[in-house]
């Protein structure tokens, strides 16, 4: 089986950076994108990628504009969106976006990789073994 890859909409590059940066050191394809205009682009015209990691406030078009925008892409429903945002917001008040999660920031990398094993085959949380460190605190601010 392939592994998954994974989009990550964020603005805020040391954070795009360190959310990229743990997803490849678990073993995924990852595309790290700071704009929303440019990731809509990418999911209209490449294949769909397994989860959109997704910022609400981002420069230009935000990330809610994004979701609304979501469903002029062909398949758009076998996207599946993980909301990381700063900001005070439910994933019931987004599902008309089917959104799977909203993670409130800074999130735990272990927490990120398990919210997304729950909603994509093939991805999975990172568990302790016999010479691995895993980093408890590490957050995505």
């Amino acid at each position: 089986m392939t592994s998954p890859w994974l989009l990550i909409v964020e603005d805020d590059a040391d954070v795009r950076d360190a959310m990229a940066a743990a997803l490849r050191d678990h073993g995924h394809e990852v595309v790290a994108l700071a704009d929303a205009a440019e990731a809509l682009q990418l999911l209209s015209e490449a294949r769909l990628p397994s989860a959109v990691i997704l910022d609400l406030g981002l420069p230009g078009m935000s990330g809610l504009e994004l979701l609304e925008r979501v469903d002029e892409i062909p398949d758009a429903s076998k996207i599946r969106i993980v909301v990381v945002t700063g900001l005070d917001v439910t994933a019931e008040e987004l599902a008309f976006a089917s959104v799977h999660a909203v993670l409130n920031k800074p999130v735990p990398v272990e927490r990120l990789l398990a919210v997304l094993g729950e909603i994509v085959e093939g991805v999975e949380a990172p568990t302790p073994s016999a010479g691995t460190r895993v980093r408890r605190n590490h957050r995505l601010r």
